[in-house]
């Protein structure tokens, strides 16, 4: 019976609908305030080029372009805002969020894109330009720290071997140049028997 009576109720209240009547005296009008953004400053010399910050850009305010034998990381500050995931995504903390600057602005007033350029390492086979060099020499750094002996002398020099090779090149001579990770499988086999 309740149920009957709770339908008969809601039903009165959606047929008699009223609306707030408008005010007699306007609102005043809202104080706009201006927020200050932080926006990213890039450390040119600890930058290697990996373009995570690209990849993770909710305005899509960076991008990376290829320029020949450079990679060019673009910035518009005129698209950023302000969330800082570049510099928290950044594995080598290069980009910090410390210039506030006034988030509105006129045609006239927009800033200039920055710009940042890395050399790309070219393969030393087939010559296809590939990946920054310091991005190549940190994945390797980060590759050997961990390793323990017999296998941080081999892959040491093995890594050697396959700097300057694209990926493609890579895995067709792993085989050739006895650098294939079945080798090191077995290496780990061999030192635990």
């Amino acid at each position: 019976m309740e149920v009957v009576k709770l339908a008969i109720r809601l039903l009165k209240n959606t047929l008699h609908v009223e609306t707030i009547p408008y005010p007699s005296k306007r609102a005043p009008p809202p104080i706009f305030t201006f927020e200050l953004l932080r926006y990213p400053s890039r450390d040119e010399e600890k930058c290697i080029g990996c373009g995570s910050c690209a990849h993770h850009c909710s305005g899509k305010a960076t991008y990376l372009e290829e320029d020949g034998d450079r990679l060019v990381i673009r910035f518009v500050k005129a698209r950023c805002i302000g969330c800082g995931r570049c510099s928290e995504i950044c594995p080598v903390e290069a980009i910090e969020m410390k210039q506030p600057q006034l988030f509105a602005y006129t045609r006239e007033e927009l800033p200039p894109e920055e710009t940042l350029t890395k050399p790309l390492q070219r393969c030393c086979v087939c010559g296809t330009p590939f990946a920054p060099q310091q991005l190549v020499d940190e994945a390797i750094a980060k590759a050997l720290e961990k390793l323990e002996e017999p296998l941080y002398t081999s892959m040491s020099k093995d890594y050697a071997k396959l700097r300057d090779l694209c990926p493609s090149c890579r895995k067709k001579l792993s085989l050739v140049m006895g650098t294939h990770p079945v080798k090191y499988i077995k290496e780990v086999i061999k030192a635990d028997a």
